[in-house]
């Protein structure tokens, strides 16, 4: 028997389109599978979702405890029903008292550590650098390394670099036109300087591939380099094979990300002296607790003598 398709209310779609240019794609898109996830929800219970009752929304946020949703997915979920809310104008229910004790006990019964990328320190993205092979592929993954560590940019920004966005300066290095980011609202953009070691790997594996013009990153199939850009998905496996290769413990290879080599350059710059203002300009954050969430452990990081047995299998 097939499954009815849930009802959508015409509602949301208006809401959606109303706001896509006044928020970060990302943005919306959570806004949008959030909600849709709540509508599902009530939607089995034959219950409205828009406006909700604040009793409705409790029971929903005790469905989550119990299906072991992350405290952080609890909270953004909770938003993204206020959000949609008072962008109709409808009252806020999040604000009832009864779902702030719902939200209250998330935070007291499901684990609170946020699960954080391991970060790629300049050791192990070296070795990194080092598995890689003299064909395409090789290329191409150090070309990611170096972008990836040296921009700290993330894995949606690689994945939308392009070749036209280069320029070249005199002493060899390049500076490279980040046209769009999570935190860049105004589609200003920003440039980020590659040292001429870093533009080395990146102009070799344009040269390999015999690219002149679009994506930097390829996907590449049957060693033939592909016409689209390299996904953000993609991003990520090849940063948890590359990790493999190298030996990393697997525990340590399921915390490998693309964010891995944004947390580690922000460690490593951290490490070197830069101030939290610095390093937030450089990898284009908006909110300081974002980076000292990243750089809490960097002393402990940093020693890695200390634990190197405990990395490498």
């Amino acid at each position: 028997m097939t499954k009815e398709p849930i009802a959508i209310n015409p509602l949301f779609e208006k809401t959606f389109n109303k706001i896509k240019d006044s928020y970060a794609f990302n943005t919306v898109r959570a806004y949008k599978s959030d909600f849709l996830d709540f509508h599902k929800y009530c939607e089995e219970l034959s219950l409205g979702s828009l406006p909700a009752d604040p009793e409705l929304i409790s029971q929903y946020i005790h469905y989550c405890i119990e299906h072991q949703y992350s405290f952080n997915t609890i909270k953004r979920k909770a938003a993204s029903i206020s959000t949609m809310h008072r962008f109709n104008r409808f009252p806020d229910p999040i604000a009832d008292i009864e779902v702030k004790l719902a939200i209250r006990k998330a935070n007291r019964v499901i684990e609170r550590s946020v699960k954080q990328a391991y970060g790629i320190s300049k050791d192990l993205f070296q070795k990194m650098v080092d598995s890689t092979g003299e064909d395409l592929r090789g290329y191409r993954d150090r070309a990611l390394l170096y972008l990836s560590f040296y921009s700290l940019c993330r894995r949606l920004e690689l994945s939308k670099l392009l070749i036209e966005d280069i320029k070249h300066n005199e002493d060899k290095s390049a500076l490279i036109f980040i046209r769009e980011s999570k935190t860049d609202l105004r589609r200003t953009g920003r440039l980020v300087y590659l040292p001429d070691h870093v533009w080395f790997h990146v102009e070799a594996w344009l040269i390999q591939a015999k690219l002149t013009e679009g994506p930097i990153l390829r996907g590449i199939v049957r060693n033939q380099v592909s016409s689209s850009k390299l996904s953000p998905g993609t991003i990520n496996r090849i940063l948890k094979k590359l990790a493999k290769r190298i030996q990393l413990k697997s525990e340590i290879v399921a915390k490998i990300s693309s964010h891995s080599t944004r947390v580690g350059a922000a460690q490593e710059l951290l490490y070197a002296g830069s101030t939290l203002l610095q390093v937030m300009q450089r990898g284009g954050w908006s909110a300081t607790k974002s980076v000292l969430r990243y750089v809490t452990h960097a002393d402990a990081l940093f020693d890695y003598s200390r634990f190197k047995n405990d990395v490498f299998d």
